[in-house]
Protein backbone atom coordinates (compact mmCIF):
# COMPACT_ATOMS: atom_id res chain seq x y z
CA UNK A 1 0.00 0.00 0.00
CA UNK A 2 1.39 3.38 -0.93
CA UNK A 3 2.26 5.86 1.79
CA UNK A 4 2.53 9.62 1.59
CA UNK A 5 4.73 12.03 3.50
CA UNK A 6 2.82 15.21 4.28
CA UNK A 7 5.07 18.26 4.10
CA UNK A 8 4.34 21.91 3.54
CA UNK A 9 6.01 23.68 0.64
CA UNK A 10 5.99 27.32 -0.36
CA UNK A 11 3.75 27.75 -3.38
CA UNK A 12 3.44 30.73 -5.68
CA UNK A 13 1.41 31.38 -8.81
CA UNK A 14 2.97 32.33 -12.11
CA UNK A 15 0.97 33.57 -15.04
CA UNK A 16 2.52 32.47 -18.30
CA UNK A 17 1.60 34.29 -21.51
CA UNK A 18 1.77 32.08 -24.58
CA UNK A 19 0.01 32.51 -27.91
CA UNK A 20 -2.17 35.21 -26.38
CA UNK A 21 -3.37 32.83 -23.67
CA UNK A 22 -2.70 33.22 -19.95
CA UNK A 23 -2.03 29.92 -18.23
CA UNK A 24 -1.89 29.90 -14.43
CA UNK A 25 0.88 27.70 -13.03
CA UNK A 26 1.49 26.71 -9.44
CA UNK A 27 5.20 26.63 -8.76
CA UNK A 28 6.73 24.94 -5.73
CA UNK A 29 9.72 26.90 -4.42
CA UNK A 30 12.75 26.01 -6.53
CA UNK A 31 14.46 23.87 -3.88
CA UNK A 32 12.47 20.92 -2.54
CA UNK A 33 13.50 17.98 -0.35
CA UNK A 34 10.07 16.32 -0.26
CA UNK A 35 11.16 13.24 -2.24
CA UNK A 36 14.33 12.89 -0.17
CA UNK A 37 12.41 13.15 3.10
CA UNK A 38 9.94 10.51 1.91
CA UNK A 39 12.82 8.18 0.99
CA UNK A 40 14.57 8.62 4.33
CA UNK A 41 11.50 8.54 6.60
CA UNK A 42 9.02 6.20 4.90
CA UNK A 43 10.64 4.02 2.25
CA UNK A 44 11.56 0.53 3.43
CA UNK A 45 13.58 -0.65 0.43
CA UNK A 46 15.96 1.08 -2.03
CA UNK A 47 13.73 -0.05 -4.90
CA UNK A 48 10.67 1.64 -3.45
CA UNK A 49 9.66 4.52 -5.70
CA UNK A 50 9.32 8.01 -4.19
CA UNK A 51 7.66 11.02 -5.75
CA UNK A 52 8.17 14.76 -5.50
CA UNK A 53 4.79 14.95 -3.77
CA UNK A 54 5.95 12.68 -0.92
CA UNK A 55 4.28 9.47 -2.11
CA UNK A 56 6.13 6.19 -1.57
CA UNK A 57 5.21 3.26 -3.83
CA UNK A 58 6.57 -0.07 -2.50
CA UNK A 59 8.60 -2.00 -5.05
CA UNK A 60 6.11 -4.88 -5.06
CA UNK A 61 3.46 -2.41 -6.17
CA UNK A 62 5.65 -1.11 -9.01
CA UNK A 63 5.96 -4.70 -10.27
CA UNK A 64 2.18 -5.07 -10.20
CA UNK A 65 1.75 -1.74 -12.01
CA UNK A 66 4.17 -2.83 -14.73
CA UNK A 67 2.38 -6.14 -15.23
CA UNK A 68 -1.09 -4.58 -15.36
CA UNK A 69 -0.45 -1.97 -18.07
CA UNK A 70 -3.03 -1.82 -20.82
CA UNK A 71 -2.13 -2.58 -24.44
CA UNK A 72 -2.02 1.08 -25.49
CA UNK A 73 0.64 1.93 -22.93
CA UNK A 74 2.63 -1.21 -23.69
CA UNK A 75 2.72 -0.19 -27.35
CA UNK A 76 4.36 3.12 -26.38
CA UNK A 77 7.16 1.17 -24.72
CA UNK A 78 7.75 -1.41 -27.41
CA UNK A 79 8.20 0.62 -30.59
CA UNK A 80 8.73 4.18 -31.74
CA UNK A 81 5.29 5.77 -31.86
CA UNK A 82 3.73 8.97 -33.06
CA UNK A 83 3.58 11.78 -33.35
CA UNK A 84 -0.18 11.92 -33.61
CA UNK A 85 -1.68 15.02 -35.24
CA UNK A 86 1.14 17.34 -34.18
CA UNK A 87 0.49 21.07 -33.93
CA UNK A 88 3.62 23.20 -34.13
CA UNK A 89 3.79 25.92 -31.47
CA UNK A 90 7.44 27.00 -31.45
CA UNK A 91 8.95 28.89 -28.53
CA UNK A 92 12.41 30.36 -28.04
CA UNK A 93 14.47 29.19 -25.06
CA UNK A 94 16.52 31.73 -23.08
CA UNK A 95 20.09 30.40 -22.83
CA UNK A 96 21.54 33.05 -20.54
CA UNK A 97 23.48 31.66 -17.53
CA UNK A 98 22.58 28.01 -18.24
CA UNK A 99 24.77 25.51 -16.33
CA UNK A 100 24.94 21.74 -15.82
CA UNK A 101 23.31 20.57 -12.59
CA UNK A 102 26.13 18.22 -11.45
CA UNK A 103 26.30 14.50 -10.82
CA UNK A 104 25.21 13.82 -7.24
CA UNK A 105 27.20 12.15 -4.47
CA UNK A 106 29.19 9.53 -6.38
CA UNK A 107 32.88 8.79 -5.84
CA UNK A 108 35.43 6.56 -7.55
CA UNK A 109 38.86 5.79 -6.15
CA UNK A 110 41.65 7.08 -8.39
CA UNK A 111 39.49 8.97 -10.88
CA UNK A 112 37.70 12.27 -10.75
CA UNK A 113 33.93 12.31 -11.25
CA UNK A 114 32.69 14.81 -13.81
CA UNK A 115 29.19 15.49 -15.13
CA UNK A 116 30.37 13.98 -18.44
CA UNK A 117 33.61 13.93 -20.42
CA UNK A 118 34.97 14.04 -23.94
CA UNK A 119 37.24 11.04 -24.46
CA UNK A 120 40.09 11.94 -26.81
CA UNK A 121 39.16 13.92 -29.96
CA UNK A 122 35.58 15.17 -29.85
CA UNK A 123 33.48 13.06 -32.23
CA UNK A 124 30.04 14.49 -31.44
CA UNK A 125 27.99 15.95 -34.26
CA UNK A 126 25.05 18.31 -34.28
CA UNK A 127 21.69 16.89 -35.38
CA UNK A 128 20.54 18.80 -38.46
CA UNK A 129 16.89 17.77 -38.30
CA UNK A 130 15.56 17.14 -34.81
CA UNK A 131 12.02 16.54 -36.07
CA UNK A 132 12.74 13.03 -37.31
CA UNK A 133 12.91 10.01 -35.00
CA UNK A 134 14.63 9.09 -32.81
CA UNK A 135 15.64 12.72 -32.24
CA UNK A 136 12.10 14.10 -32.15
CA UNK A 137 11.29 12.46 -28.83
CA UNK A 138 14.60 13.41 -27.18
CA UNK A 139 14.25 16.36 -24.84
CA UNK A 140 16.03 19.35 -23.41
CA UNK A 141 15.16 19.85 -19.73
CA UNK A 142 15.43 23.26 -18.10
CA UNK A 143 16.08 22.71 -14.39
CA UNK A 144 15.12 25.63 -12.17
CA UNK A 145 16.42 29.06 -13.07
CA UNK A 146 19.53 28.01 -15.00
CA UNK A 147 20.19 24.24 -14.96
CA UNK A 148 20.11 21.98 -17.99
CA UNK A 149 19.74 18.23 -18.53
CA UNK A 150 18.56 15.85 -21.23
CA UNK A 151 15.87 13.17 -21.45
CA UNK A 152 13.54 11.11 -23.64
CA UNK A 153 9.76 10.93 -23.93
CA UNK A 154 8.80 7.54 -22.52
CA UNK A 155 5.03 7.66 -22.01
CA UNK A 156 1.92 9.70 -22.72
CA UNK A 157 2.99 12.53 -20.41
CA UNK A 158 6.31 11.21 -19.13
CA UNK A 159 10.02 11.84 -19.67
CA UNK A 160 12.94 9.64 -18.60
CA UNK A 161 16.05 11.40 -17.23
CA UNK A 162 18.66 11.18 -14.43
CA UNK A 163 17.76 11.40 -10.75
CA UNK A 164 20.45 13.99 -10.05
CA UNK A 165 18.72 16.31 -12.53
CA UNK A 166 15.56 16.53 -10.41
CA UNK A 167 16.29 15.30 -6.89
CA UNK A 168 16.22 18.59 -5.00
CA UNK A 169 13.89 20.81 -7.00
CA UNK A 170 10.17 21.41 -7.12
CA UNK A 171 8.65 19.52 -10.06
CA UNK A 172 6.98 22.64 -11.46
CA UNK A 173 10.42 24.19 -11.93
CA UNK A 174 11.20 21.60 -14.60
CA UNK A 175 10.39 22.56 -18.18
CA UNK A 176 10.73 20.01 -20.96
CA UNK A 177 11.29 20.83 -24.65
CA UNK A 178 11.19 17.92 -27.13
CA UNK A 179 13.19 18.19 -30.37
CA UNK A 180 14.75 21.50 -29.34
CA UNK A 181 17.47 22.70 -31.72
CA UNK A 182 19.23 26.04 -32.18
CA UNK A 183 17.39 27.26 -29.05
CA UNK A 184 14.08 26.82 -30.87
CA UNK A 185 11.50 24.40 -29.51
CA UNK A 186 9.18 23.56 -32.44
CA UNK A 187 6.93 21.37 -30.30
CA UNK A 188 6.64 23.88 -27.46
CA UNK A 189 7.23 23.32 -23.73
CA UNK A 190 5.77 21.07 -21.06
CA UNK A 191 6.01 21.91 -17.37
CA UNK A 192 6.74 19.28 -14.74
CA UNK A 193 3.91 18.19 -12.44
CA UNK A 194 5.58 15.40 -10.49
CA UNK A 195 8.65 13.20 -10.67
CA UNK A 196 9.50 9.70 -9.47
CA UNK A 197 12.91 8.57 -8.20
CA UNK A 198 14.03 5.26 -6.63
CA UNK A 199 14.47 5.58 -2.86
CA UNK A 200 17.97 4.15 -3.20
CA UNK A 201 19.16 7.37 -4.83
CA UNK A 202 18.62 9.12 -1.50
CA UNK A 203 19.45 6.31 0.93
CA UNK A 204 22.76 5.25 -0.66
CA UNK A 205 26.01 7.11 -1.19
CA UNK A 206 29.28 6.61 -3.03
CA UNK A 207 29.48 4.14 -5.91
CA UNK A 208 26.42 2.21 -4.69
CA UNK A 209 24.28 5.28 -5.41
CA UNK A 210 25.04 5.30 -9.14
CA UNK A 211 22.70 2.43 -10.06
CA UNK A 212 19.72 4.48 -8.83
CA UNK A 213 20.47 7.60 -10.89
CA UNK A 214 17.32 7.65 -13.02
CA UNK A 215 13.96 9.41 -12.78
CA UNK A 216 10.67 9.83 -14.60
CA UNK A 217 9.05 13.27 -14.86
CA UNK A 218 5.30 13.59 -15.37
CA UNK A 219 4.57 16.73 -17.35
CA UNK A 220 1.45 18.71 -18.10
CA UNK A 221 -0.09 19.34 -21.50
CA UNK A 222 0.36 22.30 -23.82
CA UNK A 223 -2.90 23.72 -25.13
CA UNK A 224 -4.51 20.39 -24.23
CA UNK A 225 -1.99 18.30 -26.15
CA UNK A 226 0.23 15.67 -24.54
CA UNK A 227 3.97 15.63 -25.12
CA UNK A 228 3.76 12.20 -26.78
CA UNK A 229 1.07 13.36 -29.22
CA UNK A 230 3.51 15.99 -30.47
CA UNK A 231 6.89 14.28 -30.10
CA UNK A 232 6.04 10.57 -30.18
CA UNK A 233 7.80 8.25 -27.76
CA UNK A 234 11.11 6.43 -27.57
CA UNK A 235 10.67 2.70 -26.81
CA UNK A 236 12.73 0.99 -24.14
CA UNK A 237 14.09 -2.50 -23.75
CA UNK A 238 14.78 -4.57 -20.64
CA UNK A 239 18.46 -5.51 -20.61
CA UNK A 240 20.69 -7.60 -18.38
CA UNK A 241 23.87 -8.00 -20.45
CA UNK A 242 24.49 -5.54 -23.25
CA UNK A 243 26.40 -6.56 -26.36
CA UNK A 244 29.79 -4.89 -25.89
CA UNK A 245 30.69 -5.37 -29.56
CA UNK A 246 27.63 -3.47 -30.82
CA UNK A 247 27.42 0.30 -31.30
CA UNK A 248 25.13 2.65 -29.39
CA UNK A 249 23.90 6.23 -29.81
CA UNK A 250 23.85 8.96 -27.17
CA UNK A 251 22.39 12.39 -27.99
CA UNK A 252 21.61 15.27 -25.65
CA UNK A 253 22.20 18.92 -24.89
CA UNK A 254 25.84 19.55 -23.90
CA UNK A 255 26.74 22.81 -22.18
CA UNK A 256 30.13 23.14 -23.90
CA UNK A 257 28.41 23.42 -27.28
CA UNK A 258 26.04 26.00 -25.80
CA UNK A 259 29.08 28.01 -24.70
CA UNK A 260 30.76 27.63 -28.09
CA UNK A 261 27.74 28.52 -30.23
CA UNK A 262 25.44 30.51 -27.95
CA UNK A 263 22.62 28.10 -28.85
CA UNK A 264 21.08 25.04 -27.21
CA UNK A 265 21.21 22.25 -29.77
CA UNK A 266 21.04 18.47 -29.95
CA UNK A 267 24.49 16.86 -30.20
CA UNK A 268 25.74 13.30 -29.92
CA UNK A 269 27.58 10.40 -31.46
CA UNK A 270 27.57 6.68 -32.08
CA UNK A 271 30.23 4.64 -30.29
CA UNK A 272 31.23 1.59 -28.32
CA UNK A 273 30.68 0.32 -24.84
CA UNK A 274 33.72 -0.21 -22.61
CA UNK A 275 32.53 -2.46 -19.80
CA UNK A 276 29.47 -3.26 -17.73
CA UNK A 277 28.41 -4.34 -14.28
CA UNK A 278 25.06 -5.66 -13.10
CA UNK A 279 23.34 -2.27 -13.13
CA UNK A 280 25.70 0.15 -14.89
CA UNK A 281 27.67 0.43 -18.12
CA UNK A 282 30.70 2.46 -19.20
CA UNK A 283 31.54 3.71 -22.68
CA UNK A 284 33.89 5.94 -24.64
CA UNK A 285 31.06 7.86 -26.31
CA UNK A 286 31.80 11.58 -25.92
CA UNK A 287 29.47 13.61 -23.70
CA UNK A 288 29.57 16.79 -21.64
CA UNK A 289 27.68 18.44 -18.79
CA UNK A 290 24.05 18.95 -19.79
CA UNK A 291 23.79 15.50 -21.35
CA UNK A 292 22.95 13.95 -17.99
CA UNK A 293 19.72 11.99 -18.39
CA UNK A 294 20.22 11.40 -22.11
CA UNK A 295 18.99 8.08 -23.47
CA UNK A 296 21.50 5.43 -24.49
CA UNK A 297 19.99 3.95 -27.68
CA UNK A 298 20.73 0.63 -29.36
CA UNK A 299 20.70 0.08 -33.12
CA UNK A 300 16.91 -0.31 -33.02
CA UNK A 301 16.61 3.10 -31.32
CA UNK A 302 15.40 1.49 -28.11
CA UNK A 303 16.48 3.02 -24.82
CA UNK A 304 18.78 0.58 -23.02
CA UNK A 305 20.30 3.00 -20.50
CA UNK A 306 20.38 6.50 -19.04
CA UNK A 307 23.59 8.55 -19.21
CA UNK A 308 24.64 9.91 -15.82
CA UNK A 309 28.32 10.83 -15.38
CA UNK A 310 31.91 10.72 -16.61
CA UNK A 311 35.38 9.99 -15.27
CA UNK A 312 38.67 11.87 -15.66
CA UNK A 313 42.15 10.64 -14.76
CA UNK A 314 44.62 12.43 -12.50
CA UNK A 315 45.74 14.58 -15.45
CA UNK A 316 42.18 15.80 -16.07
CA UNK A 317 41.77 13.79 -19.26
CA UNK A 318 38.41 12.19 -19.97
CA UNK A 319 38.70 8.40 -19.86
CA UNK A 320 35.11 7.14 -20.04
CA UNK A 321 31.47 7.93 -19.36
CA UNK A 322 28.85 5.89 -17.54
CA UNK A 323 25.14 5.25 -17.30
CA UNK A 324 22.45 3.12 -15.70
CA UNK A 325 21.24 0.06 -17.61
CA UNK A 326 17.52 -0.51 -18.08
CA UNK A 327 17.33 -3.67 -16.01
CA UNK A 328 13.98 -5.18 -15.06
CA UNK A 329 13.73 -3.13 -11.85
CA UNK A 330 14.39 0.13 -13.73
CA UNK A 331 11.77 -0.73 -16.35
CA UNK A 332 9.29 -1.63 -13.59
CA UNK A 333 9.83 1.85 -12.16
CA UNK A 334 9.39 3.53 -15.54
CA UNK A 335 6.17 1.66 -16.26
CA UNK A 336 4.79 2.19 -12.76
CA UNK A 337 5.47 5.93 -13.07
CA UNK A 338 3.75 6.09 -16.46
CA UNK A 339 0.75 4.19 -15.10
CA UNK A 340 0.10 6.98 -12.55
Amino acid sequence: MKKTLVLFAFVLTLSVFQNGEVRGQELVAEKSDIAKEAALKIAEHPLDLVSSSGEVIPYAETIADAEDLDDDLLELFEKISGPFNPVYSPVEVDVENMVDVGTGDVIDIGNEISPSVVVGPDQRRKVSNSLIQPYRSLTFISVGSNGLCSGAVTGTNHVLTAAHCVDSIGAANLQVYPALNDSNAPLSEYRGIEYFVPAGWFTNSGTSQHRYDYAVIRVGTFNGRTISSQAGTTPHRVVSNLNLSATYKLYGYPSDKLIDTGLISLWGMTGSLRNQESHTVTYTIDTYGGQSGAAILNNSNQVVGVHTLGFRNANGQGIYNSGVKLTQSVVNHIRSSVAR
